[in-house]
């Protein structure tokens, strides 16, 4: 049997009227017995493994180079875009890549006009179903075709392929030297503009959106070769975790942080890094953190038990987690969310104080209370109306229960552990936090009610932290690291 090398030459010497026939009859198909192993073996693919999920195709007068390209691809639906000249070329296309007529899509479009190609790209990739793994292949058809159908690669995320003959093209002939073909996969442009994208997705996160921040290092992850895959889904992890934090789902947060770090450790010297790397101890502590809130918050709908609210390290997470997301929401601009942080937090605060007193605010039992302080419950409640006169509030008959926020701040005066030295200033704050349309009204917190709101809320909680003995610096590990320069 004559060789690839012996057909060729025959095929060189023919006349011009006899030389198409014999290559299409005898010349191809040896061309693909040669070429096709050897480019899928060069990609990577291996038996009947399809290399995409789906292939777009525009189709010109020469049918060869994409019959190469499906055969080595070997993708489980195409789409093909012939021109009226083109369209009778679509069959042979077809048999010769070895598809059946249910993978093949086929529709018409114009040589010049990109926007039909664009629909048709898109009303397939709807019909796919959105397919995560595809791939232009833009061989075939015209310039305009050709470009046109990057571009909808681009904005679909599909890779671009091509197959290369120009290296031995035979002009007189209008082939290339047979098995010379190769298929190649056109470098995506993210693996020099990546930083780019990069840089949009750190402004993202510098505006708290770390989901969309998340999104585009995912992608940057998946398109991007070598070692920028690596630091790209490095960032994409702090994108996950800082999301979940954000969400309160807590144990996704410590999973992300966990790999996070494993990662710093593994490729720490990479580009790009060196500000997670220089953070290591922050991301550590913000771990620990979460890890803390994923084992000892309850999963189901659940008071916390009195041990734990009295607990310093825990409520350290807890009260950290707050004051942090409080701080994020104002300075997105979402003062109503901020304001419902900022009045959870004191809520917390008291909760926690009377805790280590061992007072559950859901059911107070005022006769241990007034035990363990060597009162009475006179003494306690009389006590507790003095701080209530001081407010212009007339005396109670009973002793709250349950103890709302208000109340709460009250009893650790009336026992001598104030946190609040400006009762009426509390009461008055608030009172106008529950006129909030996200609470019990239907107005808007203002930027100077927030700020009052909040610099009472910071001065609680620096009462709070030295009461319990936490340092403030812990609170500020909880921060989550800037991603910009």
């Amino acid at each position: 049997m004559e060789g690839l090398k012996e057909l060729s030459e025959r095929w060189k010497r023919m006349p011009a009227d006899e030389a198409q026939e014999f290559y299409d009859r005898e010349v191809f198909p040896r061309v693909l017995d040669e070429v096709v192993p050897r480019e899928r073996a060069k990609m990577g693919l291996s038996g009947d493994e399809a290399g995409y999920e789906v292939m777009v195709l525009p189709l010109g007068t020469s049918p060869e180079p994409l019959i190469i390209s499906l055969a080595v691809w070997r993708p489980r639906r195409v789409l093909l875009l012939p021109t009226a000249q083109s369209r009778p070329l679509v069959e042979r296309v077809r048999r010769e890549a070895g598809l059946s007529e249910e993978q093949v899509d086929v529709r018409e479009v114009l040589p010049n006009d990109p926007l039909p190609l664009y629909t048709e790209i898109r009303n397939a990739y709807q019909r796919w179903g959105r397919p995560d793994r595809g791939a232009v292949d833009i061989t075939g058809g015209t310039k305009v075709m050709a470009a046109g159908s990057g571009m909808a690669a681009s904005a679909l995320k599909f890779d671009v392929v091509y197959v290369w003959g120009k290296e031995r093209y035979l002009e007189q002939y209008r082939h290339p030297e047979p098995g010379t073909e190769k298929v190649m996969r056109i470098e995506n442009p993210l693996s020099v503009l990546g930083d780019l994208d990069f840089q949009a997705a750190c402004a993202m996160a510098e505006r708290h959106d770390y989901g969309g921040a998340r999104c585009i290092m995912d992608e940057l992850a998946r398109k991007v070769p070598g070692e920028g895959a690596l630091v790209y889904g490095i960032w994409a992890r702090l994108g996950r975790a800082y999301e979940a934090w954000d969400l309160l789902q807590v144990g996704r947060a410590a999973q992300e942080l966990e790999a996070l770090e494993a990662g710093l450790d593994q490729h720490w010297r990479l580009p790009y890094l060196a500000r997670l790397t220089s953070r290591r101890e922050q991301l550590r502590a913000q771990r620990a953190a979460v890890v803390l809130l994923a084992q000892r918050l309850p999963v189901q709908a659940a008071a916390l038990p009195v041990a734990d609210l009295a607990d310093a390290q825990l409520m350290c997470a807890v009260i950290g987690t707050l004051y942090q997301a409080a701080l994020r929401r104002e300075a997105a601009g979402r003062l109503d969310m901020a304001a419902l942080l900022w009045y959870r937090l004191l809520e917390v605060l008291e909760q926690s104080r009377l805790a280590a007193l061992g007072l559950d605010t859901a059911k107070p039992d005022y006769a241990a209370l007034a035990k363990q302080l060597g009162r009475t419950l006179e003494d306690l409640l009389a006590a507790y109306n003095v701080q209530r006169q001081g407010m212009d509030l007339s005396p109670m008959e009973a002793l709250p229960d349950p103890v709302d926020l208000v109340a709460g701040y009250l009893l650790l005066a009336a026992v001598g552990q104030p946190l609040v030295l400006r009762l009426n200033s509390l009461r008055e704050q608030t009172s106008q936090r529950n006129f909030s349309i996200y609470a019990h009204g239907y107005s808007f917190v203002s930027e100077k009610n927030l700020r009052t709101f909040r610099s009472l809320a910071e001065e609680v909680l620096g009462r709070y932290l030295t009461a319990v003995g936490i340092e403030a610096a812990r609170l500020e590990e909880l921060a989550f690291v800037p991603w910009g320069d």
